[in-house]
């Protein structure tokens, strides 16, 4: 059975078993490629991903805009928030595409508050009892990370970036290497030719 896909080899003939090896084989070496494309170039995939964002932002802010002056049956108040928010987003996307490295600082310095809040939060409210030395450990490790991407924003999103390259790298080629093991367990039914 494929743990990948779900694909259970003596459901399907030969020629699909072929098929689908073919599909899992392209998925893996697809994978192979972003891992190693981000470990080579990793400023250039910063820079693509904060683009995404920034276009994100953009059309998020043009679909707001356009719903506050659609929106039928409103407040007058919701309407305004909505196009306030749509224009907040088309001004902050359109700056992420023109410097995406800021839109990078951004994103990671907000997970950077979130993570020592997160950890603040879990050592106020500490559980009382068993585990406690673990929830400790959570919240200083949360707070550690939060500050270390608070100072170092780019830094700390390159390392995770190259973390999830290498992990890219190694599911794609656990993903060959099960698409090469993949067989019929029965052997399929031939027709015999009659001379």
């Amino acid at each position: 059975m494929s743990y990948f896909f779900a694909v259970d080899p003596s459901a399907i003939s030969s020629s699909q078993i072929k098929t689908v090896k073919r599909v899992i084989i392209l998925a893996g070496l697809v994978a192979v490629i972003v891992g190693i494309a981000i470990l080579v170039w990793p400023n250039a995939t910063l820079a693509v991903v904060a683009w995404l964002f920034g276009v994100y932002f953009v059309m998020s802010g043009i679909a707001r805009i356009v719903k506050a002056f659609m929106v039928r049956g409103a407040r007058g108040s919701y309407r305004v928030f909505l196009a306030v928010l749509g224009v907040l987003l088309v001004v902050g996307g359109a700056f992420v595409l023109a410097n995406p490295i800021f839109g990078v600082t951004v994103v990671a310095t907000l997970i950077g508050f979130t993570w020592i809040l997160e950890g603040i939060g879990v050592l106020i409210d500490l559980p009382r009892g068993n585990g406690t030395w673990v929830t400790v450990l959570f919240g200083l490790i949360s707070i550690t990370a939060g500050a270390v991407v608070l100072f170092a924003p780019v830094a700390a999103t390159l390392i995770w970036l190259q973390i999830t390259a290498v992990l890219l790298i190694l599911a794609g080629l656990m993903q060959v290497i099960h698409a090469a093991s993949l067989r019929r367990n029965s052997p399929e039914p031939h027709a015999h030719v009659v001379s």
